[in-house]
């Protein structure tokens, strides 16, 4: 049993004929809202979790109460958004390249596509609280063939190719159209987690050309290619030879990246 990540020793719960019965620790009654943990186990394995919520240091026993606020009742959704919806066929721009998949070119679906979701109460009818979305930053508008056999040419269309890193690709919609979703969302009583690719950026972030120092090696001794080495290399190594991993050890580095995750 755990209060809080607390571990709560035998003195706070008792069993017998009736069952388990967990007591509340005074401080909770200092907390408006606050949890235990409960996990149980025997000879077959560990119980899943159980996670009681306490508001004031008693069960709160209407789930209604629980708000988005209250990370610990987090239930998630992870979305691509260029797979989710087409809310907005007039932004649609595929690559035009025929040597590139129709699977893996973009498909239209778009911000506004979220929104609509969010409008119909699609997630509040799964239970969820929580929108997690794939990186809306601008992406290359050409193809991309990949380094490692069997040599296939990608599109952006999943988002983690960014050309910048504060800028919203016109193909997922507008900074408005962003906005909106987040407070539609929040009086929803919904968060919204946007994927940020801090790892690498493509080949063409402008920032490189005047700071190419910010990447790691992509030569290694022996003519060896710094690519998908996860085991090797797990700190530096490339996904892909148009996509330098960035030197995190650096400060400047840091700082860019950290700057551009809080705008």
């Amino acid at each position: 049993v755990f209060w809080q990540n607390y571990l709560l020793d035998k003195k706070f719960w008792k069993k017998d004929s009736t069952g388990i019965t967990i007591e509340a620790p005074r401080k909770a009654k200092e907390f408006d809202r606050s949890f235990i943990r409960v996990y149980a186990s025997n000879g077959v394995g560990l119980s899943n979790e159980i996670l009681v919520p306490l508001e004031d240091g008693k069960v709160l026993k209407d789930p209604a109460k629980l708000t988005r606020n209250d990370r610990e009742a987090t239930v998630m959704y992870f979305l691509m958004v260029d797979r989710f919806k087409n809310g907005n066929p007039g932004n649609d721009a595929p690559v035009k390249d025929p040597e590139i998949d129709p699977k893996v070119n973009y498909m239209g679906g778009d911000l506004a596509g979220v929104m609509r979701a969010v409008e119909d109460g699609y997630f509040t009818d799964l239970g969820v609280n929580t929108l997690w979305i794939s990186p809306i930053t601008q992406n290359p508008k050409t193809g991309f063939v990949e380094y490692p056999a069997p040599h296939r040419k990608f599109s952006g269309y999943h988002g983690y190719w960014p050309l910048t890193l504060t800028t919203v690709d016109p193909r997922y919609g507008t900074p408005d159209e962003l906005r909106k979703l987040v407070k539609e969302a929040h009086s929803d009583n919904i968060n919204v987690i946007l994927d940020f690719v801090s790892h690498h950026v493509h080949q063409d972030y402008a920032g490189l050309k005047a700071h190419p120092d910010w990447i790691t090696n992509l030569d290694l001794p022996g003519k060896r290619k710094n690519i998908r080495l996860w085991d090797e290399q797990r700190l530096t190594t490339w996904f892909d030879i148009f996509l330098p991993t960035l030197d995190l050890s650096k400060p400047a580095v840091a700082n860019m990246m950290a700057d551009s995750a809080t705008f």
